[in-house]
């Protein structure tokens, strides 16, 4: 029997396809027998009335839920006026916050949806997983995929894949397990645990098309390039009539420098998706290839189906300038300064005057140099960073381009007196915010690290003082309540905490919730810091403070597997090259090592943890 997705031929009393897992249709049935026993004429009629019934009772029940949710929406419109109104009375006599109300009520909401999301997910893959099963013991296999099932359904995503990991050892070869667990991972940048399960898949099943897929974005994202090549070809080889692998290997062939496929490969992309990425992405390479009308015609393209495209507007003015069109390039920069004034490429050097435009040119090719650095960074080479920002310096003297990447990779080499030095020197200059908020933030740290805690308070209000948006002003707060915090004025740290909540953004709100934590586990306020930090977690999972910061709570909690589990995911991080103080990672180890040996620690010293 073939099957009606796959094409695979399977023996006739098949239930599923044994190549792709899809439940087979039958021709059998055990009321009539075979379709052989009745006319075609007959059988057609008989469908096509089958049809019709179908059709009319599925344009009631569109009619019926057509009136349900008008009602529905009714009912909804009236109950959120009446709690906008309860909130209001409560907030006028000064028992709830408003703006924390509301966050509290977003919060719920985008983890009610992730919750929902997740849990269809998983139904999705549920049957072909049970009916994949291959082990010996199909009972017990069954009660651990049901009750994974059952935790991601309560939102315990973390324990629910644990359980689900017990049901793959089970059955090693359900590759649809495998896949669905390597996808969750991905989803959640645990690249490491989903390279393994898109690994695992592939041995049972190397024809599959989505783990070659996945596990080829892995290797991307893990700069393990001729591995990402391979997989990503082997996708196009099984399936060529979805864009991502064509993308992937385009952007891949880009950024190696070989033009003429990378050409090839994002003109098959765009020949099966119009996507503003791809229409980008090509335009880079005409840009590169000397073929610059083409690339405006793209990036225009580009524009038009994604007005907010920062990346776009800037390369479209690096285009007209090449065509020595100034006055548009002009404009096209004007844009992008207006979705993100602190543009690095857009940094005036201090010494020219205000109408030229050529530095931007310049600045194009340092960042292009600078790129070579951040390679070096990337794998931990932080002297050859160091070596070449240096020699780039010694060029570009005074550039603040080149002293604040070279500030910070001294940072992540813990040279923090160099770093502060030119943190120093980036400052005396007019730079825009997003640089001079990296500038205080490095000699924040270097005071931090040599114990000048009052220094590193008064600094945090001149940052303030200097940038006044909202943005630096949260920064600000969550640095003061931190060292605050580690010079015992804990009402003084509780109040900045508070005000660098009340004023965040979505992006910053987590180090917000981070910092009020830390005030309540100082003040041994546990339940309330874990709560906190839960919050904070939600919106950045892979916070590395906010993760230390929770695995000290559960220590005083008592709640030691969870805590040693929090820590041991700390070093993995680590391990994956997440920027991490050495100090914390040293405490991190003296942590584990103690609960290794007596299952229990000490209340630990962590009165710095920045």
């Amino acid at each position: 029997m073939y099957c009606y997705v796959c094409g695979f031929y399977n023996p006739e009393d098949a239930p599923i396809c044994s190549n792709c897992g899809t439940r087979l249709i039958t021709n059998a049935n055990p009321r009539f027998g075979t379709l052989e026993e009745f006319d075609k004429d007959n059988i057609i009629a008989q469908v096509f009335s089958k049809f019709e019934s179908n059709f009319s009772d599925l344009f009631e029940e569109m009619g019926e839920m057509k009136r349900k949710i008008g009602t529905l929406d009714q009912d909804v419109v009236v109950l959120r006026n009446g709690l906008l109104s309860l909130v209001e009375i409560l907030s006028e006599k000064g028992l709830i916050q408003r703006d924390k109300f509301s966050h509290i009520w977003e919060n719920r909401i985008l983890s009610d949806i992730q919750n929902k999301e997740e849990r269809e997910r998983f139904q999705a893959y549920k049957e072909n997983i049970l009916m994949m099963f291959h082990g010996r013991n199909r009972d017990a296999f069954e009660q651990l995929v049901l009750e994974g099932e059952g935790l991601i359904d309560e939102g315990e995503l973390d324990e629910g894949l644990e359980t689900l990991e017990k049901a793959l050892k089970k059955d090693p070869e359900n590759y649809r397990l495998s896949f669905y667990l390597g996808q969750t991972y991905y989803m959640r940048s645990d690249l490491k645990r989903a390279r393994k399960f898109f690994q695992q898949t592939l041995v049972s099943h190397p024809n599959d098309y989505d783990a070659n897929l996945f596990l080829g974005l892995v290797h991307n994202d893990t700069g393990e390039i001729e591995e990402a090549v391979e997989h990503l070809n082997k996708a196009v080889e099984i399936s060529s009539e979805f864009y991502l692998p064509f993308f992937t290997l385009g952007t891949i062939f880009y950024f190696e420098g070989n033009l003429k496929l990378a050409d090839f490969f994002l003109g098959m992309a765009l020949e099966r998706e119009k996507l503003p990425e791809i229409l980008f992405f090509m335009a880079l390479v005409k840009k590169d290839r000397n073929q610059p009308k083409k690339a405006e015609k793209l990036l225009l393209e580009t524009i038009e189906i994604d007005p907010g495209f920062e990346d776009a507007y800037y390369y479209l003015g690096m285009v007209y300038l090449e065509l020595g069109w100034s006055r548009k390039a002009q404009g096209m920069f004007e844009e992008v300064l207006q979705l993100n004034p602190s543009r690095l490429e857009l940094v005036r050097p201090f010494e020219l005057d205000d109408k030229s435009i050529e530095y931007v040119q310049h600045n194009e090719e340092i960042m292009k140099l600078l790129e070579k650095c951040d390679k070096f960074a990337e794998r931990r080479e932080h002297h050859r960073a160091i070596a070449y920002c240096r020699g780039l310096l010694s060029v570009e003297q005074g550039n603040p381009l080149v002293m604040v990447y070279l500030a910070m990779y001294l940072v992540d080499s813990e040279q923090l007196e160099e770093a502060a030095l030119l943190a120093e020197r980036i400052l005396s200059q007019d730079v825009p915010e997003g640089m001079g908020l990296a500038a205080y933030s490095i000699r924040h740290i270097a005071l931090k690290a040599t114990g000048q805690l009052e220094e590193a308070v008064g600094l945090a209000h001149e940052m303030m003082e200097r940038y006044p948006s909202n943005y630096a002003k949260t920064l600000g707060y969550v640095h003061l309540a931190m060292d605050l915090c580690e010079l015992k004025n804990l009402s003084d740290a509780e109040e900045c905490a508070k005000t660098g909540l009340k004023i965040s953004d979505r992006d910053l709100r987590h180090h917000a919730l981070d910092a009020l934590a830390w005030v309540n586990y100082r003040k041994g306020k546990l339940e309330k810091a874990y709560d906190l930090l839960e919050e904070s977690l939600s919106l950045s999972p892979g916070n590395p403070l906010a993760l230390y910061h929770l695995g000290i709570v559960l220590l005083s909690m008592k709640r030691k597997k969870e805590a040693e589990q929090i820590l041991k995911k700390l070093l993995e991080l680590r391990e994956e090259g997440s920027p991490f103080p050495k100090h914390l990672i040293m405490s991190i180890r003296e942590h584990l090592s103690a609960l290794k040996k007596h299952g229990t620690t000490e209340k630990p010293d962590t009165e710095s943890t920045e």
